[in-house]
């Protein structure tokens, strides 16, 4: 059985999640990243925009292809303005999820999780639209944007999906 776990992270809370289930669980860690840059206020504000309006951003080579041989798929990603990253869209919109169980992570600041529902069933349909069942939705915890919450704070609720 190979799984993998694809990720995007732009302040290194989604990383260490995503490297640290990979590395738990016997999974390639598959890292999304994109062309150009999200530094700065205008980053920021084009980031949440364009989350918000489900846009798509260029992806660095074509990650999609990493996960063809993949039994268990594990979609990493924070949430961005109640919706999800532009990357993780990118990515939806190529991967073949035929045959394939999928277990949704996402990742915010709101420790009670608002909006996380929709972020997942948003996922999930379009996980299933492309041939694959998503098995369990996880939301977690990370900081405010730009802040690392801390290895600790990070692995406590890691251990919940574990």
């Amino acid at each position: 059985m190979s799984r993998a776990v694809v990720y995007y992270s732009l302040y290194g809370n989604t990383k260490y999640i995503g490297e640290s289930l990979a590395r738990h669980t016997g999974a390639q860690a598959v890292e999304l990243r994109e062309e150009g840059s999200r530094k700065g206020v205008l980053g920021f504000v084009r980031s949440g925009f364009q989350a918000k309006t489900k846009k798509r951003s260029a992806l660095v080579g074509e990650p999609w292809n990493r996960i063809a041989d993949c039994d268990t798929v594990f979609l990493v990603t924070p949430i961005w303005a109640s919706s999800g990253t532009p990357a993780m869209n990118a990515f939806l919109d190529h991967a073949d999820f035929a045959g394939k169980t999928v277990h949704i992570v996402t990742v915010q600041a709101d420790p009670k999780g608002a909006g996380s529902e929709k972020v997942h069933n948003s996922i999930a349909e379009r996980v299933q639209s492309r041939g694959g069942t998503v098995e369990k939705r996880h939301s977690l915890t990370g900081s405010a944007p730009g802040k690392y919450a801390g290895d600790q704070v990070l692995d406590e609720q890691i251990s919940r999906i574990l």
